[in-house]
């Protein structure tokens, strides 16, 4: 059963990696977890600004960790140690990075959101 829900996920996310790149999305299809986090990798570096927007999915992947090590700044708003005039600031911030990592939860398989 395993090898049947495999092919499916593999032949959906293809799927929809090919519509989303119809609609001018920039899109990549990954079979696991560790092909995700060395991409995201290859493209951080020291005082490169990564910021984050709760997803547990995300968070699950450990980039802020690994982020961290090769000497990225993290803008998390969901840092529980933060005043609510901080967390306001670091959404501003976010607004105007590159790299935001956030999980779509209601993306279509015809590849719009």
């Amino acid at each position: 059963m395993q090898e049947v829900h495999k092919w499916h996920n593999d032949l959906t996310g293809k799927k929809l990696v090919e519509n989303l790149k119809k609609n001018l999305f920039e899109a990549y299809y990954f079979e696991d977890e560790s092909e995700v986090s060395k991409y995201i990798m290859n493209y951080v570096g020291t005082g490169t600004k990564i910021g984050f927007g709760g997803s547990v999915t995300v968070q699950s992947l450990n980039i802020a960790e690994q982020a961290m090590e090769k000497g990225a700044v993290i803008l998390d708003h969901n840092d529980a140690s933060l005043t609510q005039e901080e967390k306001m600031d670091i959404m501003r911030q976010q607004l105007r990075l590159i790299y935001l990592f956030q999980v779509q939860m209601q993306l279509r398989l015809q590849g719009n959101l």
